[in-house]
């Protein structure tokens, strides 16, 4: 399976808790957490707000625990 790479968006998971993580970064904008998973309308929503500079800085950065 090949991955799919996203313009300004980093995914990671802790190592620790296993928990998935979605952040917006983009030079000289506003970086902050996306709601996922990666695909579903909310991220597609928030994704298009980063990249317009209105993403809401403070939403829980936690994505859904992968199945």
């Amino acid at each position: 399976m090949s991955k799919v790479r996203i313009a300004y968006v980093q995914t990671w998971r802790d190592k620790k808790t296993g928990r998935s993580y979605i952040r917006f970064r983009k030079r000289g904008s506003k970086s902050g957490p996306l709601p996922g998973p990666i695909g579903s309308k909310q991220f597609w929503q928030a994704y298009q707000q980063a990249l317009d500079g209105t993403l809401k800085v403070g939403e829980s950065c936690a994505a859904s625990p992968a199945a």
